[in-house]
């Protein structure tokens, strides 16, 4: 009789120990995607800036440029430079900030 009164209460012990490690584990999970938003938020600021100041100094020569054609004249320039290059439209997002 009792075995059968401590069956349901043993098979909750497992259920609540299998949840409570899938809990940490998830926990464990979205602290790394947390992490890695923000490393890649800070890396996006860090090229937002850089675009800017070529931008500025692309500017500084020639004052009616548009800003599609400063974005492109910046893409140009990262070309030259052999470093990663991000689309037009990306440029110009960060030259509208």
């Amino acid at each position: 009789m009792m075995r059968a009164w401590n069956r349901p209460l043993d098979m909750w012990e497992a259920e609540a120990l299998t949840r409570i490690e899938l809990q940490e584990k998830n926990n464990k999970r979205q602290t790394g995607i947390v992490t890695a938003n923000k490393a890649r938020q800070q890396k996006a600021k860090g090229d937002y800036h850089r675009y800017r100041k070529m931008a500025e100094a692309l500017a500084s020569k020639n004052l009616k440029l548009s800003r599609h054609r400063l974005a492109q004249l910046v893409r140009e320039k990262l070309i030259r430079h052999g470093q990663n290059v991000p689309s037009v439209r990306t440029i110009s997002i960060a030259l509208k900030k």
